[in-house]
């Protein structure tokens, strides 16, 4: 069986915080995997599964052949439950996880092991809870049954209820280092993928990386690096027409000028005034809904506005 999905790297500090909690005996019933996305935290949370449900071989990579992950990543283990978004009766994928979702959850906690050891639950994630999903989590996290463990992993792109976040431990995971981000696009990359371009867009989030290497993503990537250069009209209208393309080219494009940006404050104080505004304008992209256009045309403006003002 493939390590796609399975494969850890740059996070054994964080896995091995749970695992010392687990031989001491003293395990808290929820935990929070707390970073950005596409760094790996789904990849924990199955291994903290996993080890949770039996697997009895040390959790490396050669582990796959173990009973117990073999039905941890084909989602079907009984006394194992993947909570995520899903598509709606016309397939498109729904905007966020139903409350009812939530209530089958706690449904599934209610019930006794069907192997009799534990039950695990994950969450991907609680950036994809409205407020009443939220609250309908709060019966399992105030009540916990005995021999469950709740997963959660937060993007942090929505703010986390307090009522949530102290009923949980958290493991704060950080991005990768530009080995493991290689080694971790290598690790999951087919055929057709370009290691290159993906982890030249993944910076630190290998999972990005895979996502954005397309050819319509790097367009927009290596016009974000012209702008960024010129700011001239002509290499405006460019970054607009490919990063303005669509969702996926914008992110690229964006990501590749914020972190332009923060690479360049270190000789220009100036642009950490221009990586915040930079930042700011992707937030009320998402926040407001604004197109892909319109989104590049900000960001081209807030550089243009910078290039004027020294």
């Amino acid at each position: 069986m493939t390590t796609s999905g399975w494969s850890l790297f740059g996070h054994h500090d964080a896995y091995g915080v749970f695992e010392t909690a687990r031989m001491s005996g003293r395990l808290h019933h929820a935990w929070l995997l707390e970073g950005p996305s596409g760094i790996g935290k789904s990849i924990v949370a199955r291994r903290m599964a996993a080890r949770m449900l039996g697997a009895d071989v040390e959790i490396t990579d050669e582990s796959v052949d173990d009973p117990v992950v073999q039905k941890i990543l084909a989602d079907s283990h009984p006394d194992f439950h993947w909570l995520t978004r899903r598509p709606d009766d016309k397939g498109k994928l729904k905007q966020d996880i139903p409350v009812a979702d939530i209530r089958a959850l706690n449904g599934f906690f209610a019930l006794r092991p069907a192997l009799g050891g534990w039950r695990v639950g994950v969450i991907d994630a609680m950036d994809d809870l409205n407020r009443s999903g939220a609250n309908a989590l709060l019966k399992t996290l105030e009540e916990p049954p005995a021999n469950c463990l709740l997963i959660l992993i937060n993007h942090r792109t929505q703010p986390l209820l307090p009522t949530i976040r102290s009923r949980c431990r958290t493991l704060r995971l950080n991005t990768l280092s530009d080995d493991d981000t290689r080694s971790a696009i290598e690790a999951a990359a087919t055929d057709s993928t370009d290691i290159a371009a993906a982890t030249s867009l993944a910076h630190g989030r290998p999972g990005i990386g895979l996502q954005l290497a397309t050819p319509a993503c790097m367009a927009a990537a290596s016009a974000a690096k012209a702008v960024f250069r010129s700011r001239s009209d002509a290499t405006a209208a460019e970054f607009i027409k490919k990063a303005g393309s669509g969702a996926d080219p914008l992110r690229a494009g964006a990501s590749q000028l914020l972190n332009l940006a923060a690479s360049a404050s270190d000789d220009t104080p100036q642009m950490s005034d221009v990586w915040l505004e930079l930042s700011r304008i992707v937030g009320d992209s998402a926040a407001l809904n604004m197109d892909s256009v319109q989104t590049a045309s900000k960001l081209v403006h807030a550089l243009q506005s910078s290039a004027q003002s020294r």
